[in-house]
């Protein structure tokens, strides 16, 4: 992945990681983070200025929940979704379908989330500690 200085065309970073295509970039709201989803079925957590690799999630994720850091974060494996936290990783839901990752919507305190699979939407309200 490249990262550029779009008012200079200058490139300013190459963060290399995936073994195959991105399909899926974003960028904290505070501008500290980049989270990119492969191909690979990877995600990986960058900082955005030392360009370092935080972190690396397997298995298919919705980078819009992880990069807003929001309290839980959704992985899809398969036909199945688990919502687990965060911070800590622990499984708190498992629902026996696969969430459309490219469409899923959080509210902003990232315990209300909305997606779509075949044609039916799917609204989930989240609740507990996540961080047990």
């Amino acid at each position: 992945m490249r990262v550029w200085d779009a008012e200079r065309g200058e490139e300013l970073a190459v963060l290399r990681g995936h073994e195959k295509w991105l399909n899926n970039v974003a960028y904290s709201p505070d501008g500290r983070r980049i989270v990119s989803a492969s191909g690979d079925s990877s995600v990986r957590v960058w900082d955005a200025e030392s360009t370092k690799c935080l972190e690396v999630i397997h298995g298919q994720r919705d980078v819009c929940t992880i990069v807003a850091g929001l309290p839980f974060r959704a992985i899809g494996h398969g036909v199945e979704t688990v919502i687990e936290t965060s911070v800590k990783g622990i499984s708190t839901a498992w629902f026996p379908i696969n969430f459309d990752f490219d469409r899923i919507a959080c509210g902003p305190d990232g315990r209300c989330w909305a997606s779509s699979v075949l044609g039916n939407i799917y609204l989930m309200q989240l609740e507990g500690d996540p961080h047990p």
